[in-house]
């Protein structure tokens, strides 16, 4: 038997929310400043590069689903070279 899961969502403004929040671990208004590193990373901008080129050559088909993506600096990236992405991050 396959117990019931039931979602605490809520709709806002075509994205979806937790009813409830969660306490996290680091400041909600560092991740502009998460932002600013990434863009300065050599390694993630060289990851992003990476990814980049593999989706290029071996390119998914329909929508890329971007799990845990953080401030979303994959999931631009994905964009940057047209293709579609959603970005999910739970916390």
């Amino acid at each position: 038997m396959i117990p019931e899961i039931t979602l605490n969502l809520q709709k806002r403004d075509g994205v979806y929310y937790s009813k409830t929040k969660p306490p996290i671990s680091y400041p909600e208004d560092q991740n502009k400043n998460c932002m600013q590193f990434e863009a300065d990373s050599f390694w993630l901008r060289y990851r992003n590069d990476c990814i980049q080129t593999m989706m290029k050559n071996h390119f998914p088909l329909g929508t890329v689903l971007d799990i845990g993506a953080g401030n979303g600096f994959v999931s631009v990236a994905i964009r940057e070279i047209s293709f579609r992405s959603i970005l999910l991050e739970p916390g």
